[in-house]
């Protein structure tokens, strides 16, 4: 069921009102626990969802201080297959920036609000 839901909030979150939403139920947390989950594809998909959702200061703001960049750097150390995805997630929350394939408006790689 996990998985499931993950894999619909994946596609979910290339909207940024949809981004907006799971930030303000405490989605954020929810995923960022995820990133703990012993199945290696929770993990992956959790890590996926955050990468979305790190175009979002505030979403930026909660990982910082939470627990979730170091969860973030542990799975890159544990599993191989999701480093390339989990740098990119940690050089998106250090410059604030966004990927190239980003649906929001950007400005020289940072998103336009």
């Amino acid at each position: 069921m996990q998985i499931g839901a993950l894999k619909i909030l994946r596609e979910l979150c290339t909207s940024k009102r949809v981004c907006v939403t799971l930030k303000q139920f405490g989605g954020i947390m929810s995923l960022i626990d995820l990133l703990q989950y012993t199945d290696k594809l929770v993990q992956g998909i959790a890590a996926e969802v955050i990468s979305q959702l790190s175009r979002l200061s505030a979403v930026r703001r909660t990982l910082r201080v939470s627990q979730g960049i170091k969860r973030l750097v542990s799975i890159t150390t544990t599993s191989s297959s999701s480093a390339p995805l989990i740098t990119n997630v940690q050089s998106n929350l250090a410059k604030g920036r966004i990927a190239d394939s980003s649906p929001f408006p950007t400005v020289n790689g940072f998103v336009r609000y």
